[in-house]
């Protein structure tokens, strides 16, 4: 546990201890000593439990306003069942919201079912229904806390909002909270116009004046606000954002949902906490209206289970999902606009091609966040921008919206270096004649392993000038294949070609003896499947020979979004020299290396792109004598950095395993389950 993790962990056992709950304090202390001891904290943190979508107001941002009727609303004996297993699962707060909790009559009785001496229960209400005689009896069942919303900090301000006689019930409310010691906080919904025209300051001062924290809700196009003219007007600008950042630098009692987790800062939404709806369905966030299945029929461990394997929340992002994150605001939120019968399937409301490309390839972990954003293709100028996301586990680069195989021909321009057959004849000449070298060191390294003859394939062979290599060195018989077929007679030069995506083409199995992946790895859109093919065709201890980027380089840190081996749109993945061989070994390859090489292209291929940068269009694409002096010059700082791993490019092989297991999810099988989940 990290020395701010730490803090925040006394700061909360000291906040729980005023609530006078030593059950609590002690179930926090276990589950912070879990963490230092064992590296893992509880599946979940909070349940929201919203008992009722009824409410005596009408506010004009009510998230909750397109949710279809509760016809069937869960009984004593659902709410019973939702407590057992928050014992059983150490939750440790339980907050009651809506509609408006208290004006559901039951809520006395559902709150009792709960383990109240050991759980911290919140009520999140609107405060207009509390009387002293409420509060008496709430207090006495073990409930901790009052969230009250507000949304000015005069009547002028906030009635326009909430109703005629609001803002004064509110303040009543606060009053007679903290008269039976409660803990208070308000909340309210932050705006760009609240910011804009100067209530979120008032409120500040209302909430020292009052002596209360002040919670900020950031708003979203949720609701009454699911509209376009929502993201124009009321979504928070970056300059809004920043201002929120300096007022809680400022004022240590404005607080935000990011602050609550068991360590760190970030949106806790379908990880440390999730929302029970009144009929049972189950949804990372009140805003995010989107059902992982219903509690009626499914355990609460396998539901949160089910939200954790989307990379949008397994990945712990930073900032508010519904609020601050460009790619939810642009594609998911407007999913729901519109729309009268929520919450949508989470298959429906987040689409099958997000549930497919969820782990890691190379260590199955959940968790990327984006790290690049908008990427351009320096070199060919494809109009395609990827945002690309990185694993928190192992360092895998990947595109964050993986593309289809009928996709990927539009990413590869007719005038593609490697499809022309001039590459291989001679136009170029100096860097062609490198390029010859370059492959005849590699056709040697294969023809060791192999013999003098065999069966060999290269996938993504493009004009087929490695396997014309391969001929000095022996008989062999040779295949091809790549996805993208630029009339090249490949009959002339003895080599059998085929088009199309590997998974898809029908070799025999255990058929090659060497399988060529030359420079294709990080081309491919689902490296398991591509690696399970590529693994069967293969014969027992057949070799799989391959080159790739490596993202852990020195030229990659030096140039930037300007390095060669981005590629972009073209890599969808990028390894380094550890997840590699993790892949590797987990796809049941063995007697893996990674040899040292000279291979400079990527700083070439740098040089060029920054010095291309500010060019609208590629113009013929061409590389002459720039490329092998650059090439040549560096190829002994090449070949040092690739000794210690750091080389823009890696060569790799290893060899098929004859009994090992492999022990990737293979994605036509995770597609079945998720075509079934959704049927």
């Amino acid at each position: 546990m990290s020395v701010a993790g730490l803090k925040k962990a006394i700061n909360k056992i000291f906040f729980v201890l005023k609530r006078r709950k030593p059950r609590l304090v002690i179930k926090l202390v276990k589950i912070y000593f879990g963490k230092m001891r064992f590296g893992k904290y509880p599946s979940f943190r909070q349940v929201e439990i919203q008992t009722s979508f009824a409410c005596n107001l009408k506010c004009v941002h009510c998230s909750a306003a397109n949710f279809k009727p509760a016809e069937d609303s869960l009984r004593f004996l659902d709410y019973r069942e939702i407590a057992r297993q928050c014992r059983e699962n150490n939750v440790s707060m339980v907050s009651f919201t809506g509609g408006e909790p208290l004006f559901d009559s039951r809520l006395e009785d559902i709150v009792r079912l709960f383990d109240t001496d050991a759980t911290l229960i919140s009520i999140t209400t609107n405060g207009t229904l509390l009387t002293s005689q409420r509060a008496k009896t709430l207090k006495s069942i073990g409930v901790d806390c009052f969230v009250i919303s507000i949304d000015g900090a005069s009547a002028e301000t906030n009635d326009p909002i909430r109703g005629q006689g609001t803002f004064e019930r509110i303040i009543k409310a606060i009053h007679i909270a903290r008269s039976y010691r409660f803990f208070v906080m308000m909340i309210h919904v932050l705006s760009h116009q609240s910011i804009k025209n100067g209530d979120f300051d008032n409120l500040i001062r209302l909430a020292e004046t009052l002596k209360v924290p002040l919670h900020v809700s950031l708003a979203s196009p949720t609701g009454n606000w699911a509209t376009d003219e929502a993201v124009k007007d009321l979504i928070l600008k970056q300059e809004d954002i920043d201002y929120l950042w300096a007022c809680q630098r400022k004022y240590s009692f404005v607080r935000r949902d990011l602050d609550g987790n068991y360590a760190g800062v970030g949106c806790p939404a379908g990880t440390e906490r999730f929302v029970i709806s009144p009929t049972g369905e189950v949804l990372p966030c009140t805003k995010i209206q989107a059902s992982f299945g219903n509690v009626k029929r499914e355990s609460m461990l396998d539901l949160q289970e089910k939200m954790t394997r989307l990379d949008v929340f397994s990945s712990s992002p930073p900032v508010c999902l519904v609020a601050e994150d460009r790619r939810f605001l642009r594609e998911y939120l407007p999913r729901a606009f519109g729309r009268k019968d929520l919450p949508l399937a989470y298959t429906d409301y987040f689409g099958l091609e997000e549930l497919l490309f969820q782990s890691c390839p190379a260590c199955g972990s959940k968790g990327f966040y984006q790290r690049y954003w908008d990427f351009v293709d320096y070199e060919y100028r494809v109009p395609f921008f990827p945002t690309l996301l990185q694993c928190r586990n192992c360092g895998l680069i990947r595109h964050e919206k993986i593309p289809r195989y009928d996709e990927l021909k539009a990413f590869y321009p007719d005038d593609y270096l490697v499809y022309n057959e001039s590459f291989r004849s001679g136009s170029n000449f100096l860097f062609s004649q490198l390029k010859k070298k370059l492959y005849e060191m590699r056709a040697k390294r294969v023809a060791k392993y192999i013999g003098p003859q065999g069966n060999m394939l290269d996938v993504g062979c493009a004009n087929g000038a490695f396997l014309l290599s391969m001929k000095q060195f022996g008989n062999y018989s040779l295949h091809g294949l790549d996805i993208k077929n630029t009339g090249i007679d490949f009959k002339k030069h003895a080599i059998h070609f085929k088009e199309g995506p590997l998974e898809e083409i029908d070799y025999p199995g255990d058929f090659f003896d060497a399988v060529i992946l030359d420079n294709l790895l990080e081309h491919v859109p689902d490296p398991v499947a591509f690696m399970n093919k590529a693994r069967s065709i293969l014969k027992p201890n057949g070799y799989i020979f391959g080159t790739t980027p490596n993202f852990n380089s020195i030229d990659r840190w030096i140039f930037g979004k300007y390095w060669g081996g981005f590629h972009m749109p073209r890599h969808i993945f990028l390894f380094n020299a550890t997840n590699i061989r993790m892949f590797l070994e987990n796809m049941g390859f063995v007697d893996i290396k990674l040899p040292p090489v000279s291979n400079a292209g990527d700083w070439a291929v740098s040089f060029q792109n920054y010095f291309r940068r500010k060019r609208k269009s590629h113009g013929k694409y061409k590389r002459g004598l720039y490329f092998p002096v650059v090439g040549l010059s560096l190829a002994p700082i090449a070949y040092l950095s690739s000794i210690f791993a750091l080389n823009g490019v890696m060569d790799f092989i290893c060899r098929k395993a004859t009994h090992a297991k492999n022990k990737c999810i293979p994605v036509d099988k995770m597609k079945s389950v998720i075509l079934e989940t959704k049927t």
